[in-house]
């Protein structure tokens, strides 16, 4: 079917939804939907713009830097194939013992999949700096998850044990601090310092937590999404606090450091 007849079916079932709606309430649903707040942006419309753009220009270049919005998907494989046959052919894996041969494996593969990802896996929503990047971000992801996945099925001393392996200072239990022990705001009883619970809590966790909210509300766009997420996340914390004892927080921190200050 032709690209003009599905848009004309397509307008077709959106005047008939706005008829039925009108039948129903007498104002039209794109009228009601125009007078609520924007919360989030368009993407739907963002995707239709782009791919309009693709098919007018299959390839996306401003004329300034065209090299780097080409595939150069062959190059990619040659480069690839040539590191491999080097590998195979010139590298004595017997010269090194088998942790070092583990390591250099490992990160082979992790570069492989990396490389196949940012130049196969389909483009997202973001073109800027370069779609390129945002693809290796994905897959920097996906990776990350897989780990996760492997580490869920493993035994705590052999996953610390596992961690040895790419750095032996890694694998030891680190103290856990408690943030919980004294929620006083202001301590009359140390007049030197009253309001040193409120600096003890004000650790590398609290600039993390405003920069994690930052990168969420460019990548979500969406005010109440992300607002449910930060208080889902601190819910977990509470019900988390029984296993994980450094989730245990005072009232003040939950509610001023990280919901009203951090995360709005």
């Amino acid at each position: 079917m032709a690209d003009s007849d599905m848009s004309e079916l397509q307008e077709g079932r959106e005047s008939t939804l706005d008829s039925d709606w009108s039948n129903i309430s007498g104002t039209s649903p794109r009228k009601v939907l125009a007078k609520l707040p924007v919360t989030v942006h368009d993407w739907d419309k963002e995707w239709q713009n782009q791919k309009q753009l693709r098919r007018l220009h299959p390839v996306y270049d401003d004329g300034t830097m065209t090299f780097f919005w080409r595939a150069h998907t062959v190059l990619t494989l040659v480069v690839f194939v040539a590191i491999m046959v080097y590998v195979a052919i010139f590298e004595d894996p017997y010269s090194h013992d088998n942790d070092y041969n583990f390591k250099r494996g490992l990160i082979a593969c992790v570069l492989a999949f990396l490389l196949v990802g940012v130049t196969q896996v389909p483009d997202g929503p973001f073109c800027r700096p370069h779609p390129a990047f945002w693809r290796l971000v994905l897959c920097l992801g996906i990776v990350y998850e897989l780990a996760l996945i492997f580490l869920l099925f493993q035994t705590v001393d052999y996953s610390r044990t596992l961690l040895k392996v790419f750095d032996p200072k890694l694998g030891v239990p680190l103290p856990e601090r408690s943030y919980a022990n004294n929620c006083v705001i202001y301590d009359a009883a140390n007049p030197a310092d009253p309001w040193h619970n409120v600096i003890e809590k004000f650790d590398l966790f609290v600039p993390t937590h405003f920069f994690g909210w930052w990168i969420k509300t460019l990548m979500l766009r969406d005010y109440w999404l992300c607002h449910t997420l930060s208080i889902l996340f601190e819910v977990m914390e509470y019900t988390l606090e029984h296993q994980v004892p450094n989730f245990a927080e005072c009232w003040w921190d939950h509610l001023l450091f990280i919901m009203t200050f951090c995360k709005t």
